[in-house]
């Protein structure tokens, strides 16, 4: 169906719900370089599931969008394929902060920056913190399952949310969930959404439970001569009675990138950042139990240095360089290893150390990124992990698959795939194929 023919059918059906078509626009939307023939801007999931209504009956691809911040992620999208954004960014607001019992409700549109601000009056905050969070949605952070840092301390989005809104593929409206901790009776299929990148569905509403607000946080942050040293201070704090929120390892490269901003010397081969969050006591006493741990070089940031310290690792952690950015899953004993092949890639690093997470930055003026991607692959599947390619160019993704082998549960996704999706409108190609 040819643009002008898509536009007069979407009139036709979805008479009233905005879109934009000047190639400016379709420019800013653009998957993997590829413009949509239409961006959709839905109010409502009523919008939501009439737009899928249509783009169902016309058999028309359908890519759901909220701040774009992981667009990054799936496998290359057709350039001859014609295709609409659904841009979520319009559904933005607050259904309901019940403070009383630590719940809220937001549609998928909100950002999780905006949406922190909002339950920090009560002195409450959702404990996720990927990186892009200032344009990350909510639908786009469950979507992607994406997380950060404190993922050490807290967990990930799916141990927060309590209940989901969907829109389903052919229009239908879903409800998963409610407002309670314990509130499924059979599947839980709101894990099921979370990490689907939009292929079962849109996300339109979520509801989490939320945490108190911290009293007090401090940062800790360590510089060793040498990786092993490094690690073996994460294997102490690891083994320790300590409970950190966080804790990241980052090598040289990234050292000199992040320490600038909250006048830290970056005069090692690897630092070791620790975030401590609770009441001011506790709080004080473990980063003086850590210190003490590992004497040496050491600094606790004061407030403004560590929020400074920690938008530059997640801006890092984030970043489009145009060059290759991986996530490396492994168990928290491979990390070096993994750290240590990075070096010699050569690559910078950044890992959430406790987690068993390596962020592998391939340079742009590296030869033959591809084989590195590779080689990382062999290396964390050997470890008994697996390897996502989060952005990189075209050429590399056109010889290293962004997501490796699906493994025996890759015929129970495809299954699933096709139910929810038996035309296979929703991200066709980008995830599971």
């Amino acid at each position: 169906m040819k643009s002008d023919r898509l536009v007069e059918s979407y009139q036709e059906k979805c008479a009233g719900i905005a879109f934009v078509s000047n190639p400016r626009d379709l420019a800013a939307h653009a998957v993997e370089g590829v413009p949509p023939a239409m961006v959709l801007q839905p109010r409502s999931e009523a919008e939501v599931s009439a737009i899928l209504s249509w783009a169902n009956e016309q058999h028309v691809p359908a890519v759901p969008r909220g701040g774009g911040t992981k667009m990054g992620l799936g496998r290359l999208f057709s350039q001859t394929q014609e295709f609409i954004c659904l841009s979520l960014k319009q559904m933005n607001q607050i259904v309901e902060h019940d403070a009383d019992n630590l719940t809220v409700t937001v549609e998928a549109g909100a950002t999780l920056k905006d949406l922190q601000t909002r339950i920090s009056e009560k002195r409450q905050f959702l404990p996720l913190d990927p990186p892009g969070s200032e344009d990350a949605t909510v639908g786009g952070v469950l979507a992607a399952n994406a997380s950060g840092p404190r993922r050490f301390g807290y967990g990930s989005a799916r141990d927060f949310v309590l209940g989901l809104r969907v829109v389903a593929p052919d229009g239908r409206l879903l409800k998963f969930g409610g407002k309670s901790v314990k509130n499924v009776a059979g599947y839980d299929m709101c894990k099921l959404f979370i990490g689907s990148f939009g292929t079962l569905g849109v996300i339109a509403e979520a509801t989490f439970r939320l945490v108190p607000l911290p009293t007090t946080r401090r940062t800790v942050v360590q510089t060793f001569d040498s990786l092993e040293a490094a690690s073996g201070a994460v294997r102490g704090l690891l083994a320790s009675c300590l409970l950190p929120s966080a804790i990241e390892l980052v090598d040289r490269v990234a050292a000199d990138h992040i320490f600038p901003v909250c006048n830290l010397k970056a005069d090692g081969s690897h630092a070791v950042a620790v975030l401590f969050e609770g009441f001011q006591d506790a709080v004080e006493r473990q980063a003086r139990e850590l210190s003490n741990k590992n004497p040496g070089r050491f600094a606790t940031l004061a407030p403004d240095e560590a929020e400074r310290f920690w938008a530059a690792l997640a801006g890092l952690l984030g970043s489009g360089t145009g060059g290759t950015r991986c996530k490396v899953s492994v168990p928290i004993a491979s990390v070096a290893p993994i750290v240590a092949m990075a070096t010699n890639l050569p690559a910078a690093t950044v890992s959430h150390a406790g987690s068993g997470i390596v962020y592998v930055f391939i340079p742009p003026e590296a030869s033959r990124p591809d084989r590195a991607v590779t080689r990382l692959r062999r290396e964390a599947e050997d470890a008994g992990g697996h390897i996502v390619v989060e952005s990189a160019p075209r050429e590399v993704k056109e010889k290293a698959d962004p997501w490796g082998k699906a493994g025996s549960a890759e015929a129970i996704m495809r299954r699933l795939r096709e139910t929810f999706d038996p035309n296979g409108i929703m991200n066709p190609g980008r995830f599971i194929v």
